[in-house]
């Protein structure tokens, strides 16, 4: 179930349309992500995938809402960056440990080479 762009009281809504026990893709890129992941987790008990949905403009920027999603809680962080900056994803996997999965980036058959290049370390 996904919680779009929103104030972390309507995300705290949005909670309550959803069955216990799933797990939640958090739509990050806002000045609001932070505050919004943060009340979603105290709320409920869901694993968490963000999706920056290629909103994040930097690694630092992807750590830091990464961080506020506890270790053991976190599933990964879908399409981070814009697809100019498919580097960044290995460095924000490198500098987090974080699970990067590929969207927008992944647009044909082409595109996989490239993905898993700019994966290689």
């Amino acid at each position: 179930m996904t919680i779009g762009i929103c104030t972390p009281d309507e995300a705290i809504e949005r909670l309550h349309e959803f069955p216990p026990g799933i797990s939640l893709k958090l739509k990050a890129g806002d000045q609001l992500s932070i505050s919004r992941i943060s009340a979603v987790i105290e709320s409920a008990d869901a694993r968490i995938l963000i999706d920056g949905n290629q909103g994040l403009k930097s690694v630092s920027e992807a750590a830091r809402i990464l961080d506020a999603v506890p270790s053991d809680r976190l599933i990964g962080i879908e399409q981070p960056f814009g697809t100019e900056h498919d580097e960044w994803n290995r460095d924000l996997s490198k500098d987090t440990g974080a699970l990067v999965i590929a969207d927008e980036s992944l647009q044909g058959i082409q595109d996989l080479s490239a993905w898993l290049s700019s994966l290689t370390v």
